[in-house]
């Protein structure tokens, strides 16, 4: 009940932060949702890529980005 609560004032806040133009994103972290502001018009890859630094502090490598693409890619043939 206190972690809904908590996610809820969360999601609130950056609800509150997002401005027009701009949607509200999330990501889990540690099992533990994490919103952040996008703008409206970023791409699918934009907000992953965000959610991706959130969760591992990090930037996506060269070698993780060739991955992605290549799930991606190869999605729809299974």
């Amino acid at each position: 009940m206190l972690n809904q609560f908590r996610s809820r004032k969360a999601f609130e806040r950056a609800t509150k932060q997002a401005g027009d133009g701009e949607i509200v994103c999330g990501t889990l972290v540690d099992d533990r949702p994490v919103y952040f502001v996008m703008s409206s018009d970023a791409s699918d890859a934009e907000v992953r890529a965000k959610a991706f630094e959130l969760r591992n502090k990090r930037l996506m490598n060269k070698f993780e980005k060739v991955f992605l693409e290549i799930a991606e890619s190869t999605q729809g043939s299974v």
